[in-house]
Parts: structure tokens; C-alpha cells; sequence
């Protein structure tokens, strides 16, 4: 048995050693629900699968369908703008598309220009 020289060291000793047992508590009061909360949440995933594997899985509503629907054009918009963004260089849709307008115009004014003409544009080009 210690020996104690003050009474307020051993008061604050005693002070010490309750709330060191108080926080143990705590933590090991938050460990439990941690655990038994884990075990729950795998009790009720368990009976969930069971559940689903004994009756199927629902029947696809108006909005799951029109929500594929339309996954599937953002998949194409999405590799077409790829494709031409590959083929491109890297140029966006609105750079090519002036890009082809003005090809375009090279095309139909070689095409109506007289021969000299056509053979200058046509070159440069």
C-alpha cells in the first residue's frame, strides 16, 4: 500500500485512476456496439440474399427501362465523340464541323471555277 505524503496527491490519484476506468469503459462500451452493429448489419445482408434467391429479383419498372434507354445513347454520344476526337487530333465537334464547311465551299467553288482557277485552290490545299 503506497504511502501518501499529501492528501491532495492521493485525491487526485484516486480522481486519476476513476476516470482512466471510465474512459476503458467507454471504449469498450463502443467496441461492443461496433461488433454487435457489424453483426447485425451481416444478419440482415444474409436474410436479404436468402430473400432474393427464394422469390427473384423485381420486375424491371417503366423508369429502369427508359433510364437503360438512355444510358445506352450517352454510351454512343460518347464513343462517337471519342471516335472524332481520335480522328481529329483533338479538336472538338464545332471546329470540325467549320472545318468541313469550309472544305465544302473549296469543293463547290472548284468544282464551278474555270480550270486554272480550280487548279490553284485545289493545291493549295
Amino acid at each position: 500500500m503506497p504511502v501518501w505524503i499529501d492528501d491532495q496527491a492521493r485525491i487526485a490519484h484516486a480522481k486519476t485512476m476513476v476516470i482512466d476506468s471510465a474512459v476503458a469503459t467507454g471504449r469498450l462500451r463502443r467496441l461492443f456496439w461496433r461488433v454487435a452493429d457489424d453483426l447485425d448489419y451481416l444478419v440482415t445482408l444474409t436474410r436479404l440474399r436468402i430473400l432474393d434467391a427464394i422469390v427473384g429479383p423485381e420486375p424491371e419498372t417503366p423508369a429502369d427501362q427508359q433510364r437503360a434507354r438512355d444510358r445506352e445513347r450517352i454510351k454512343e454520344s460518347v464513343s462517337q465523340n471519342r471516335a472524332v476526337r481520335s480522328l481529329s487530333g483533338g479538336r472538338d465537334r464545332a471546329t470540325l464541323m467549320e472545318h468541313d464547311r469550309a472544305n465544302a465551299s473549296i469543293r463547290v467553288t472548284a468544282a464551278t471555277a474555270p480550270p486554272s482557277i480550280a487548279a490553284c485552290q485545289t493545291s493549295s490545299h
